[in-house]
């Protein structure tokens, strides 16, 4: 027999289960709308981003640098394909008799047909020599090109002349440490006279921090974006090094290369075929600048460059011709007279002006 349950203990039951539903209803209630301060923002975290901010910076700075990679792999793909010297058709045409006597003298050498980019003749023009005062063409390249991408800077610029390059040896123009210069001036003693003091001046003038190492730094870095093969630069005037080893070194092809970067700056080639001038310093003191180029005003349609000579060098020159348009470039080395050099550099153009 079953017996009903009282209506009390039913009663209190009911009133038992509704009060435990209400316990845990409040505190759920309490536990979700507990005080934990206000939510932070996007701009109050302090050192992390939002994790959406944080893909959308990856897949930038992923882009960023795919493009970067593809701008050098672009710019190195350009600068294979560039042609230069070393991509030049060799003729090897034949010299006449009387000028092999000369040729046999020089130790390493070549001439350019610049409008038809041939080489007429060369020997050993991929040795690495040493090249003396044809460095500082490279100089004037670098320090030409530094101004021109500086809005502060110009030829005006002024310079002061450190001891360092007060004491450098000749040949000079005498400068005189703590005064100021414009820059413009070194550069043209540099070229015409190929004062040493003057180069010196003009590289650490423009060095950053007038630091000369840094400077010889960039020259090398320049080189090897012109795709100069063989070309080493220790310091910035051709002056000789400690030792043979420390000689600043190129090929006759290298130097072909910076005849021609030279060739697109008309002030520089202004100063490299200036057979004179003048250097007036602070006090007014004056000095005649005379190039050493004696094939200027000379041989027909000479533009300049440079001439070279330190003793493991022997002498050198470089130089550029232009006949109605025609342009030729030649440049040798390691004569043991200076005008046997000429004597060859001359008879050298002419003849490649009648090989065409």
């Amino acid at each position: 027999m079953i017996k009903k349950p009282r209506t009390k203990t039913l009663i209190l039951n009911a009133m038992i289960l509704i009060v435990t539903v209400l316990i845990a209803a409040s505190s759920y209630w309490i536990y979700k709308t507990r005080d934990l301060g206000p939510k932070p923002e996007i701009s109050d975290l302090p050192d992390e981003k939002a994790p959406a901010l944080l893909v959308i910076d990856q897949q930038n700075n992923l882009d960023a640098k795919l493009k970067n990679d593809l701008q050098k792999k672009t710019e190195l793909k350009l600068a294979r394909t560039k042609k230069s010297v070393y991509d030049y058709q060799q003729l090897n045409l034949e010299m006449p008799k009387s000028m092999r006597g000369l040729a046999s003298q020089c130790r390493s050498g070549i001439v350019i047909n610049e409008s038809k980019q041939t080489i007429l003749w060369a020997k050993k023009p991929d040795k690495a020599v040493p090249i003396a005062s044809m460095t500082k063409l490279m100089t004037i390249l670098v320090a030409m090109e530094i101004i021109n991408a500086d809005e502060t800077l110009s030829l005006d610029s002024m310079v002061r002349v450190s001891r360092a390059a007060e004491r450098v040896p000749p040949t000079e123009v005498w400068l005189a440490a703590g005064h100021d210069y414009r820059i413009g001036d070194l550069m043209r003693a540099s070229m015409i006279r190929s004062a040493n003091d003057a180069c010196y001046a003009t590289a650490e003038g423009l060095a950053p921090g007038r630091d000369m190492s840094k400077f010889i730094i960039i020259m090398n870095r320049r080189a090897r974006e012109l795709g100069l093969r063989y070309s080493r630069f220790y310091n910035v005037h051709g002056l000789p090094g400690r030792s043979a080893s420390q000689d600043n070194r190129a090929s006759v092809m290298d130097i072909a290369i910076i005849a021609q970067e030279v060739m697109k700056h008309a002030k520089i080639m202004e100063w490299t075929g200036s057979r004179t001038g003048k250097f007036v310093h602070y006090n007014g003191k004056v000095v005649d600048l005379v190039s050493s180029n004696k094939l200027l005003n000379k041989v027909e349609g000479i533009t300049g460059l440079k001439t070279g000579y330190i003793r493991r060098s022997g002498f050198c020159i470089a130089v550029s011709a232009d006949r109605d348009g025609e342009k030729r470039i030649a440049i040798i080395t390691g004569f043991k007279s200076k005008y046997r050099r000429n004597d060859f550099a001359k008879e050298l153009i002419n003849w490649a002006y009648t090989n065409e």
